[in-house]
């Protein structure tokens, strides 16, 4: 999640992974565009709420969306099994 947003303010594109599994989805920075975002910020803060157990995921073929992009599976507890989909929850996600 961070390279997708601190790549291109860094290096003026998306990381090439994010590029491989988003494929024509991502839109693409024209030339000017990079040079116009690349070194743009002077402060990152980073505001954390939760962490998530991730593990690898094999790329599935068929329909894609953010979720099967990043090629993990996620769980909040150590013990919980990986997630396929997200489970109702009383708690509040934003």
């Amino acid at each position: 999640m961070f390279g997708w947003i601190l790549e291109p303010l860094v290096f003026g594109d998306y990381p090439e992974v994010m590029k491989k599994n988003v494929g024509s989805r991502l839109p693409s920075f024209t030339k000017v565009q990079s040079e116009l975002i690349k070194g743009s910020f002077d402060f990152i803060g980073l505001n954390h709420y939760f962490s998530l157990y991730v593990s690898d995921r094999q790329t599935e073929p068929g329909i894609r969306d953010y979720n099967r992009d990043m090629s993990i599976y996620y769980r909040a507890s150590r013990t919980e099994p990986p997630a396929g989909q997200v489970k109702p929850s009383h708690q509040c996600f934003l």
